[in-house]
């Protein structure tokens, strides 16, 4: 066996599928892959015909696949002093972060004792220091690769449109180092997946709601979102990308935010002996700036994307499932006056797993 180059990359720009065969006498081993500007809010990755990836890539809770930043924007409130007086003609019209223009407020002179929010654009902070989902997962030992075996072809496809970018990473081998049934290979008995789910419509309720609808593809188990675990397979989860959330319509008056994240296995509540959850608290009765507040709350989870980069939550020790048990997982809101939706893709978490298939 022998690494021919620990270091290459493939790119391509547009509207055009990126792919990447192995010709005779070589091998690759996919190490990691990032998307920018894609058409759809999520890829797949197949290996000739069979589908080992499937990945947010942009939407309201941030990509998991993301170039990473390296500039820093921000925005600012403004507080008016009780004696503010202003005229017309010394401010020019302003947006806030959710693009709200703010101008009106001024006409005729700035309120006094008044909080403007999130005056200037909120974007897109640094990333110093952060990885691709797939970049922490390897780090940890999760990931292992896509093994991309001679004469076999790795293809993305749901991001290709004008100006989209894709990109990955990969080592060269020789011909038969790699093959299809290496950890998340083709005929392999061991493969990593994001498992994406959500609550299968809007959440809007004072309580807790069952996470029951699986969003990746149907190759997929679909444990835990409304089914138990699948015959012949053993599922580890490892962690959970999920955010605090509460939506931009929030108004002080009808609101509805996220509070906790709970697991429940048989009848026992997982992680807390008070029986609440996980905290995924958005305690935000009235958005700020016109806009979602995504991870902005208090918890521990994180998403590890592009809007939300706080850490996943690993488990000390993984949860590990057999053929027919279940998991249920519930989201926890906090409902004022008549509510306001949480979304699918708004309330969506992706669990971090492996997938091994047992023996006859």
């Amino acid at each position: 066996m022998a690494l021919k180059e620990p270091f290459m990359v493939k790119c391509v720009i547009g509207n055009t599928d990126l792919e990447l065969s192995a010709d005779s006498g070589e091998s690759f081993l996919i190490k990691d892959i990032q998307i920018y500007n894609p058409a759809s809010n999520y890829i797949t990755c197949t290996i000739d015909k069979v589908t080992v990836g499937y990945f947010r890539v942009k939407g309201t809770l941030g990509s998991h696949l993301p170039f990473l930043n390296a500039r820093s924007e921000h925005s600012h409130d403004w507080k008016t002093s009780t004696t503010a007086a202003g005229d017309q003609t010394s401010f020019v019209g302003l947006n806030n972060a959710g693009g709200t223009e703010i101008a009106s407020k001024m006409i005729g002179g700035l309120s006094a004792d008044t909080l403007y929010r999130r005056v200037n654009q909120l974007a897109k902070s640094s990333m110093q220091g952060m990885k691709t989902i797939l970049g922490l997962l390897a780090e940890k030992g999760i990931f292992k690769g896509y093994p991309v075996a001679t004469g076999q072809t790795f293809k993305i496809t749901g991001a290709k449109q004008s100006g989209a970018i894709q990109l990955v990473v990969y080592e060269i081998h020789e011909e038969g180092d790699i093959t299809p049934d290496m950890p998340n290979g083709t005929e392999a008995k061991e493969y990593f997946f994001m498992n994406y789910g959500n609550c299968g419509g809007n959440v809007n309720a004072d309580g807790d709601t069952l996470y029951n609808t699986p969003k990746s593809p149907a190759q997929f188990p679909d444990f835990p979102f409304g089914k138990v675990v699948d015959p012949k397979k053993e599922i580890t989860i490892h962690g959970i990308c999920a955010s605090d959330f509460a939506p931009k319509e929030n108004d002080g008056t009808n609101y509805c935010y996220t509070k906790y994240l709970k697991f429940i296995r048989g009848r026992k509540t997982l992680f807390d002996e008070d029986m609440n959850g996980l905290l995924l608290y958005a305690p935000f009765s009235t958005a700020y700036g016109n806009m979602d507040m995504v991870g902005e709350g208090q918890s521990i989870i994180g998403n590890y994307s592009d809007v939300d980069m706080k850490m996943p939550l690993f488990f000390p020790t993984p949860l590990v499932y057999g053929p027919g048990e279940e998991l249920n997982i519930y989201l926890t809101t906090v409902k004022g006056g008549n509510g306001q939706n949480i979304a699918i893709d708004e309330h969506e978490i992706a669990l971090i797993e492996t997938v091994k298939i047992l023996e006859e």
